[in-house]
């Protein structure tokens, strides 16, 4: 999905460049403003669905037991990247676990997207119904 939106605004002259990154690449960067895609279900979502590889997982060290705890450590290394603000895209349904968390634990968050807000708040009354 990056190497897409990269090359949707190749050639564009912007006053203030974009830059983009990985979230492993954004590490010890700064910028004024994040904008991280990427919020939705499935193999290719953020966090992944894909179950890993069962060889090299047995290879691995053993690490926590906290669900998608490495994607989220990625998660906070993108959001503490902004100075000023960080926006998160997601598709108004089949969004990320993630952002039903951030959204559901009150975090202090704006729902740009009407479309987005209005199936947000169907999802999570059905979730607490």
């Amino acid at each position: 999905m990056l190497n897409e939106v990269e090359q949707h605004l190749v050639g564009n002259n912007f006053a203030n460049p974009l830059h983009f990154w990985t979230l492993h690449g954004a590490k010890g960067l700064e910028a004024d403003y994040c904008i991280i895609i990427g919020f939705e279900q499935g193999k290719l979502g953020f966090p992944s669905n894909n179950p890993g590889n069962l060889l090299v997982e047995a290879l691995l060290p053993t690490q926590d037991t906290f669900k998608h705890s490495e994607e989220r450590r990625l998660l906070y290394v993108g959001i503490t990247r902004a100075k000023h603000k960080s926006y998160l895209i997601a598709p108004p349904s089949g969004y990320s676990e993630f952002i039903s968390e951030l959204i559901n634990d009150n975090y202090p968050i704006d729902i740009a997207s009407n479309l987005f807000a209005k199936q947000t708040n169907s999802r999570i009354s059905k979730d607490n119904g």
